[in-house]
């Protein structure tokens, strides 16, 4: 009898240790299905603490940048709204989702034909920022 109850035990515990465990993409993933599967996603204080001016917001847990690439010559298709800027970073602050480090509040965020791409739009002026990833 003792030992079935161990063995129940210790197969419960391995169940549960399983269970609870996951990897740093996993945890970053999201639900999201923009094609970016199984990548890790950097934390958006990483990312000011390399460049502090950087022209970033957050949404759905992921970071996205301004002014990277060849963002300005994709042939892009805004679609769905997807939210409007909440609130703009300040140092010594938590940077939540719907935050941005240069967008006003109120700001409007799309997403795009391009997988990993966001169009904002506030004033008239329209910016593009592509999702980061960590190397």
């Amino acid at each position: 009898m003792k030992k079935l109850l161990l063995s129940v035990l210790l197969l419960l515990l391995t169940v549960f240790t399983a269970a609870c465990s996951t990897t740093q993409s996993e945890e970053k993933e999201g639900n999201s299905s923009d094609g970016l599967h199984n990548k890790a996603f950097p934390d958006a204080l990483a990312v000011l603490a390399e460049d502090e001016d950087a022209d970033i917001l957050q949404v759905n847990k992921r970071v996205y940048k301004a002014n990277i690439g060849n963002l300005e010559s994709l042939e892009l298709t805004k679609e769905n709204l997807i939210g409007t800027i909440e609130a703009t970073f300040q140092e010594g602050k938590e940077f939540t989702d719907n935050m941005a480090t240069k967008l006003p509040i109120g700001a409007e965020v799309y997403s795009t034909t391009e997988n990993g791409v966001l169009i904002a739009e506030y004033e008239g002026e329209t910016v593009r920022y592509r999702a980061l990833l960590d190397e």
